[in-house]
């Protein structure tokens, strides 16, 4: 409506910010969220905040301090057969250098949230239940950088994605953005996630597309598998 789009105008939030969170409210009632930074402009709009009368405040905070001072997500330890099966490689995050030249604004602040990840035993048991084909050690996925040190049964929906193949990443990561990074996330900074959500109304022309996205985390030393997605071995 009229009034909802002045409204979020006010907020400095993109016209039809209501609109969407009424229809992902549809869908995810009990996980939506409304960035806190914008709750103090809410309360003197009177009617905005009736507008989504079950929304919940995303507060900006540390994961390891939900978790208690030093208590982020236990490891747990590795067998030597397990050890094999892991290439030792760190996170890395998608975004790059070149993607400026390539990408929209949006999709680039997009990459600099997710990270790469290989699946350690405690995300193999966390995936066992719905999935058609489980995941298994050393498989690589992507995860949300913000809120990856809680344990992953205790992370908001799509935190995490496994996509089956390097043109899949494009789709998953689009996912994350759209659901967990823009709406679901308690840990991303607020201004990033209205960040986000500006661009977003944004039309551009930069595409990249599949290719663009297979073809950058193949780059950073990703190949397919019968499994999935695997990180090269890093050479002594």
């Amino acid at each position: 409506s009229q009034l909802a789009a002045y409204q979020a105008g006010l907020m400095g939030l993109p016209p039809h910010f209501f609109q969407q969170q009424q229809h992902q409210q549809q869908q995810y009632p009990s996980n939506l969220m409304i960035p806190h930074g914008v709750l103090p402009h809410m309360a003197g709009l009177g009617g905005a905040a009736g507008l989504m009368p079950n929304m919940q405040v995303a507060r900006p905070q540390n994961a390891s301090a939900t978790l208690g001072a030093g208590a982020a997500a236990p490891q747990q330890p590795l067998s030597a057969e397990d050890s094999a099966k892991l290439s030792g490689r760190t996170p890395q995050v998608l975004y790059m250098a070149c993607d400026h030249d390539n990408l929209s604004e949006y999709q680039c602040l997009v990459r600099k949230q997710i990270e790469l990840f290989e699946a350690r035993p405690e995300d193999v048991e966390s995936n066992a239940k719905g999935r058609n084909k489980p995941i298994v050690l050393g498989q690589v996925g992507i995860r949300c950088r913000h809120c990856h040190a809680l344990p992953p049964k205790s992370r908001q929906r799509g935190a995490t994605y496994y996509p089956a193949k390097l043109n899949g990443l494009y789709q998953a990561a689009q996912s994350m953005a759209s659901g967990h990074l823009c709406y679901h996330c308690g840990h991303i900074p607020n201004n990033i996630r209205q960040e986000l959500l500006v661009l977003r109304e944004r039309k551009s022309s930069a595409g990249g597309g599949k290719k663009y996205w297979g073809d950058g985390v193949h780059i950073l030393g990703v190949y397919e598998d019968e499994n999935g997605l695997r990180f090269k071995r890093e050479k002594n």
